[in-house]
């Protein structure tokens, strides 16, 4: 049923049953010494597999109470929200249609205040009288400057929309709500020099001092021309995560990683991601075997995590090509831990494509290429575990580690097999749950850690949700992340 532009109804749900048996009919392969079912077996199992209305979820948000998620889908150009009061049927509440791109989204927690202007959004949840705010943001596909929306969803309002400085790429908000991050990459476009860099306007990192009434929010730009040595005048920042009130930010074309304190906006260290060199199956020949060398290729990471213990993880997809020789790569194919103040503890190697290839998941027609294309990552504490999650694009799995002691030294876990092309994963560690949108196929793999208890994945009690009538016409803009990459994979033709 569609209202005022918004619809509701019930999810499609694929079971887990069936992904199942569908990833039994794989082929098992031999030379990295497991089974299919031996890899993919351990702690975490999959509950639903969730399809979106729209066709390609990218970027997730869980709201406070761990009830529900909202994800952003550009191809569709709207914004879903889905309820998971129960992870094993997930229902769909609404989507909301968007003028701008679609691409990420965040929420953050507030005092009940009044707003500014009005119109409905589509759901709300109410906390002892604390609130969320979902922040979304918007870029045209040929216009660079983007805008932030902000909408209280106890009221049902929108209630205001920020021009941003430019295009926005990800967006944090800091563990006490005080803080929002916004990465403005101002991507480089396929059409200007074949796509190559440098290309202006440079990028830069925007801290929004977050407080009750909005328009009273300050927004303050952080420079990061000069800090990297490949393209010092157009950084670029991908992805940020924030810990302890310092945003670590990703410049992935230029293999960087600056750290920035919130407080001041001062770049207190950045430091190269390096190169890394293991073996590797470079050759899409249908013979998988790990016996060529990946020599000295640039890691260029994509998504970083902070570590309990102030160590990043990074994912190290790779993505600029434009200035490789005959018999180079970019992209490590792998996650690395480093320490921190940069530099290399911990690194996998071509264990995680080893693990894939056993598993049946490892993509053989992108050896040429970046192999399994590690994106997302997060890390997260469940019980007495801490784990990292590594998204592999191309292999369609998400790669769980588990970090142990005090070094944080990461241990192969298992593989989770998702739909296709997984791209945000995001926890609800307190319900036993990770989640993860699948942009290939347009499906959200919800996965539950079993030894997570039945009385966990229920409904806490701490709050309820109210899903209220939506006036057409009402269209808020949203979007950073995804219309970047578009364009950036565009540019390098993948």
């Amino acid at each position: 049923m569609r209202i005022g532009g918004y619809e509701r109804g019930a999810a499609k749900v694929v079971t887990a049953a069936l992904l199942l048996a569908m990833v039994g009919l794989l082929p098992a392969r031999s030379d990295a010494g497991g089974s299919p079912a031996a890899e993919m077996d351990g702690p975490f199992t999959l509950l639903a597999t969730y399809a979106v209305s729209g066709s390609s979820p990218q970027v997730l948000s869980v709201a406070p109470d761990g009830q529900s998620v909202a994800y952003t889908d550009m191809e569709a150009q709207e914004v879903g929200l889905v309820d998971l009061t129960d992870p094993s049927h997930p229902v769909e509440i609404a989507t909301m249609a968007t003028d701008l791109w679609p691409t990420a989204v965040e929420h953050s927690r507030h005092d009940d205040a009044a707003t500014e202007s009005s119109g409905s959004v589509f759901s709300l949840t109410v906390h002892d009288g604390r609130s969320d705010r979902l922040l979304l943001g918007g870029q045209e596909a040929d216009d660079p400057p983007g805008t932030l929306d902000v909408v209280d969803l106890e009221t049902r309002s929108l209630v205001r929309r920020f021009v941003l400085a430019g295009a926005p790429e990800d967006v944090a908000v800091s563990p006490n709500d005080r803080y929002l991050v916004i990465a403005i990459e101002n991507p480089r476009y396929p059409t200007v020099n074949g796509g190559a860099m440098p290309q202006g306007p440079g990028g830069s990192v925007t801290i929004v001092d977050m407080t009750e009434t909005v328009a009273e929010w300050t927004f303050r730009d952080v420079a990061l021309g000069g800090l990297a040595t490949r393209f010092a005048d157009d950084p670029e920042p991908e992805h940020v995560d924030i810990r302890a009130g310092v945003a670590a930010v990703t410049l992935q074309e230029n293999n960087h990683v600056v750290h920035i304190r919130l407080a001041d906006g001062a770049i207190i260290r950045h430091f190269s991601a390096g190169t890394t060199t293991h073996p590797a199956d470079l050759t899409a020949d249908g013979n998988v075997s790990f016996t060529e060398t990946l020599a000295s290729a640039r890691r260029e990471p994509d998504a970083i995590a902070w570590t309990p213990g102030g160590r990043m993880v990074t994912a190290n997809e790779g993505t600029y090509e434009l200035d490789l020789a005959d018999g180079e790569h970019v992209g490590g194919r792998n996650f690395t831990v480093f320490g921190r103040r940069g530099g290399v503890r911990w690194e996998v190697g071509a264990g995680m494509e080893r693990h894939a290839h056993a598993a049946g998941l490892y993509p053989d027609d992108r050896s040429g290429e970046r192999g399994v294309e590690p994106e997302g990552v997060e890390v997260a504490r469940f019980g007495d575990h801490t784990y990292a999650f590594i998204g592999a694009k191309r292999g369609n799995f998400v790669a769980v580690y588990e970090l142990v002691g005090p070094s944080e030294r990461p241990v192969f876990v298992q593989l989770l097999p998702t739909g296709d092309q997984p791209d945000d994963i995001v926890s609800i560690s307190g319900r036993g749950l990770l989640l993860a949108a699948n942009q290939g196929d347009g499906t959200i793999s919800i996965f539950s850690r079993s030894t997570c208890s039945v009385s966990a994945l229920a409904p806490t009690g701490a709050g309820r949700r109210i899903v209220r009538p939506i006036p057409s016409g009402l269209h808020l803009g949203s979007g950073w992340r995804a219309a970047s990459r578009l364009l950036r994979k565009q540019a390098s033709g993948t």
